[in-house]
């Protein structure tokens, strides 16, 4: 998919799993700076990982 999201933001909330995290896979994969909303910070190694294989120089940073 072509949509042209290269350095653009979005906020993805419930995105640790299901439709939230594959929309923000995808999103990552467009060049986006993607932030991820989950509800319980144990959920979020998935994310991380799962986006880290799709751009190189993925970063993550965490707020608690």
């Amino acid at each position: 998919m072509v949509l042209g999201l290269t350095g653009r933001r979005a906020v993805v909330t419930g995105g640790s799993k299901g439709i939230g995290l594959e929309v923000a896979k995808e999103l990552v994969r467009e060049g986006a700076f993607v932030v991820i909303c989950a509800r319980n910070y144990s959920e979020s190694p998935a994310p991380q990982r799962s986006c880290a294989s799709l751009a190189p120089g993925f970063t993550t940073r965490w707020w608690t």
